[in-house]
């Protein structure tokens, strides 16, 4: 036990050193997950605000749609003088094919 006891200095030392590492380990790992889940919360808030956005442009160009189409020439019943499967000349259908329709 002689031989233990010229090494208990250094022993107690070194495991002071290596508590001093394994804590500032913890302290920083536990420091930066914090500033991640910051990180993460600004971001999403970001990309709630982006598509809060985007919904209200999208509902916005929907309303003018919706205006425009109301705004057009409606054809009176029983004044139909084209086949049924096509559009009337100047009715809202015409329009929106002629304007909207890739053919």
């Amino acid at each position: 036990m002689p031989i233990l006891s010229k090494f208990y200095g250094w022993l107690a030392g070194a495991g002071a050193f290596v508590l001093a590492v394994a804590g500032a380990f913890l302290y920083g790992r536990q420091k930066a997950k914090g500033e991640a889940k910051q990180e993460v919360a600004v971001a999403n808030a970001e990309q709630r605000a982006n598509t809060a956005g985007a919904i209200l442009q999208r509902n916005e160009v929907r309303r003018d749609v919706d205006a425009q189409v109301a705004k057009l020439p409606s054809n009176p019943a029983g004044k139909v003088t084209v086949p049924a499967n096509l559009p009337v000349p100047g009715s809202a259908a015409d329009q929106l094919q002629r304007d909207w329709s890739r053919d």
